[in-house]
């Protein structure tokens, strides 16, 4: 045992003084050499398996283990000059890198391993290193896993902003936790240590927000809400109060907005600032919200302080009162306000972009009717009488017979004048079109607009075209009816009274009448009581002839022949605008029952009563005359003429009512007529001839003998009608005055209306002045 002990020590004293390997020399001496002299770094398309890791391992003391993938791969490595021995070690791990070759760290600080990312093997799935503390992370750019804890941000928008500004390479990651508030990040140290300092910029609590309430004074607060949301960047619903977590982007008040680079080309630039951050990057807790506050007319903000100043005078810009006039008022001398509105609609909404619906125009009295006049019912008990015993007009009723205007009227323009005692007055009327409000005042003719000033210049310019003076039209009509009826009626009676005769003594008795003449007061009367006035026959029209042959044979024999002339002259003259029409109209209304009803009434002492009911309408039968005149350049005048002539000409018997028949007359024409000048409307021509012979059969056939034995009536009737129209246009005063200082003259009671008014008049009254016209012309001139 000593003996072993002894021979153990010899060979430990022997190993203390052998001298130490070549190898083992040359790298302390190689070491010794860099730190003196540095490392030099020149390997041109060097294999990274043989040259490259071995020269790393020298370089650190490290032991590396190789990847398969890296089997001859190759590399060029190449520097300048000569670096520290630590300075060349990283110089060799960032180029490595940077070509798709990773040295992970292991449990072991002295052993590392190499795999080449580039070709498909994940750097994460290698186990890389988890740190949590910034100051753990290794000084090699070695891949690690961090975990960046953050206070304010949100995870998503942290990995969003560190992916945008520092895109990282193809075996990084950056994952958010939502739950710890972090995010894990799977990189180089290098661009971990960059990371954590953007996100000390960038993590920190969001500005104080502030809330006010802005009043508006013209402006409409949701009109203003949707500006401020356009300009601002919102989403409309941002506007309301919500936070739809994304980032919108406003330009900086004095800072134009800058484009986004992509590349990061120029970090020091300008960079476009988010909602709710004007001046620098902010969390989206600061993005403003706008909401519009209707019922107060109010914008309700809240933001931070730099953007609420913003957002104050964007509103003191958009409820800025006009520079010019917005507002308008003008009367209208000649065009109604009412029938302005709809054409002033359509002229605004052409130049807009909505559609036409039409508009609706408020206000005014909508319930105003046209009250008819004229149609009636009355209810009356006739008893046993018959309704309409009268005659209901018969040939000679002609319709001039009533009198000109004795149950008609004419006037001017199309109104009717039995309407002129209603309330036809309108309220005021309003119409909006796109922002423009028109206000009519029917009561004293105004017209009033609130719009854009283009708005306002558009009414003007069409008022000016539309509200003028139009030329007015005096049109004066004759009416000129002419009858003429001739009769001839003769008529021969015969009477034997009773006589007994007979030969040889036997009697008969015989009697007999020829009766040819007709009428009511052609009746046989006892000649013999003829001595005394009074037991004559109600006087009869004609020659009457009474004779007694013998004390059995009586003679009446009557003749009468008669000539009627009737002619009706009318004057009327109205007068009308340019393009509007005149009426003229005279006739009477006529009563025609609509229904009737019998009843019996048994309410008497046993006595029944029977009672007639009846609902009566009135028919007109009028002569009416429609006139529509048009002025053309030439001075001419285009008149449209309707005219319509009723008459009675009958009656017939209806359910025991008699029910007049009215014939009618109508025409329409459209003539060109010179100022001043007549057209003849109508020369309405009807004859009329009857003829009728009775007598005794056979005799009267007889020439001669059938005169004397025989009745005879002939009537013959002939009426026309003519209508003359002048028109006159009127177009100062002074031929208004003109007018009617001609029309003085053409009556008898002119001067004697005036002085009955009381006042003098302006103008004395001269003679109208004769002149050549022709007689087809100067009945117009003709004193009544």
């Amino acid at each position: 045992m000593p003996a072993f002990a002894g021979t153990l020590g010899l060979v430990a004293l022997m190993l203390a003084g052998w001298p130490m390997p070549v190898a083992a020399q040359d790298t302390a001496a190689q070491a010794a050499a860099d730190d003196d002299a540095g490392v030099s770094i020149q390997f041109p398309n060097a294999d990274i398996n043989t040259v490259i890791l071995p020269e790393y391992e020298r370089l650190t003391g490290r032991k590396v283990i190789r990847d398969n993938a890296i089997l001859g791969a190759t590399i060029s490595i190449e520097t300048s000059g000569r670096l520290p021995r630590e300075q060349a070690a990283k110089f060799l791990e960032k180029t490595l890198l940077l070509n798709g070759y990773a040295l992970l760290p292991t449990e072991d600080d002295n052993v590392f391993k190499i795999i080449a990312y580039d070709a498909g093997k994940q750097v994460r799935s290698e186990g890389t290193p988890v740190i949590t503390n910034p100051a753990e992370l290794p000084e090699t750019d070695a891949p690690v896993t961090f975990i960046m804890p953050l206070a304010h941000l949100a995870p998503e928008k942290a990995a969003e902003t560190f992916t945008a500004i520092m895109p990282s390479h193809s075996y990084g990651a950056i994952v958010p936790l939502e739950n710890a508030a972090a995010i894990v990040v799977t990189d180089n140290s290098s661009i971990i240590r960059r990371m954590l300092e953007l996100r000390d910029q960038i993590d920190v609590p969001p500005s104080q927000l502030e809330d006010r309430a802005f009043q508006l004074t013209r402006a409409d607060a949701e009109d203003v809400a949707e500006k401020l949301t356009e300009i601002l960047g919102l989403d409309s619903s941002d506007s309301g109060g919500g936070n739809s977590g994304t980032r919108r982007t406003v330009a900086t008040p004095n800072q134009p907005p800058q484009g986004n680079s992509g590349n990061n080309a120029n970090p020091g630039g300008n960079v476009a600032a988010t909602a709710g951050s004007v001046g620098g990057p902010a969390p989206s807790a600061a993005e403003p919200k706008i909401v519009a506050l209707p019922s107060t007319n109010r914008i309700l903000v809240v933001a931070r302080p730099v953007d609420m100043a913003y957002i104050e005078s964007l509103i003191e810009k958009i409820d800025s009162p006009a520079e010019i006039a917005t507002k308008m008022e003008r009367k209208l001398n000649y065009l109604s306000v009412s029938h302005f509105l709809e054409i002033a609609e359509n002229t605004l909404i052409r130049g807009l972009a909505i559609e036409q619906t039409g508009g609706q125009i408020s206000g005014g009295d909508s319930s105003l009717q046209n009250r008819a006049f004229g149609t009636a019912q009355s209810t009356s008990t006739f008893g046993g009488n018959s309704f309409g015993r009268s005659s209901f007009g018969s040939s000679s009723n002609s319709f001039g017979r009533s009198g000109f205007g004795s149950s008609g009227g004419f006037g001017g323009g199309s109104g009717d004048l039995g309407n002129a005692g209603q309330d036809t007055d309108m309220g005021p009327q309003s119409l909006v079109v796109g922002k423009t409000l028109l206000i009519a005042d029917n009561v004293h003719n105004n017209l009033i607009v609130y719009g854009p000033p283009e708005h306002l210049e558009l009414i003007n310019e069409l008022l000016d075209t539309l509200d003028v003076r139009a030329d007015q039209i005096q049109i004066s009509v004759i009416i000129a009816q002419l009858t003429l009826g001739d009769d001839f009626e003769f008529g021969f009676d015969l009477l034997r009274t009773l006589e007994t005769v007979g030969p040889d003594g036997r009697r008969y008795n015989g009697a007999g009448v020829l009766k040819t003449r007709t009428g009511e007061s052609q009746g046989i009367l006892d000649i013999d009581a003829l001595d005394l006035v009074e037991n004559f026959l109600p006087a009869s029209q004609g020659l009457t002839f009474y004779g007694q042959v013998n004390p059995y044979l009586n003679a009446y024999i009557s003749a009468l022949e008669s000539t009627s002339r009737f002619k009706v002259l009318q004057r009327p003259v109205v007068y009308t605008v340019n393009n509007k029409e005149a009426v003229i109209e005279t006739g009477q209304r006529v009563a025609v029952p609509r229904s009737t009803q019998s009843s019996l009434d048994t309410t008497g002492n046993n006595t029944t009563n029977q009672i007639v009911t009846a609902a009566i309408d009135y028919e007109e039968v009028v002569l009416r005359i429609q006139v529509i005149p048009l002025i053309n350049d030439a001075g001419e005048i285009k008149l449209q003429i309707q005219q319509r002539n009723d008459d009675i000409v009958g009656s017939q018997i209806i359910g025991g009512d008699e029910i007049p028949t009215i014939g009618t007359q109508s025409l329409g024409t459209t003539v060109m007529v010179p100022d001043g000048s007549a057209v003849l409307l109508g020369g309405l021509i009807a004859e009329d001839e009857n003829e009728s012979d009775s007598g005794l059969p056979t005799f009267m056939n007889i020439p001669v003998l059938g005169k004397v034995l025989g009745s005879q009536n002939r009537s013959s009737t002939r009426q026309e009608l003519l209508i003359f129209i002048q028109p006159k246009i009127i177009k100062t005063w002074d031929d208004q005055e003109s007018a009617d200082r001609h029309l003085k003259t053409m009556t008898s009671i002119g001067e004697e209306a005036e002085e009955f008014a009381g006042d003098e008049p302006s103008v004395k009254v001269a003679p109208a002045e004769k002149s050549g016209k022709g007689w087809f012309r100067s009945i117009f001139s003709r004193k009544k």
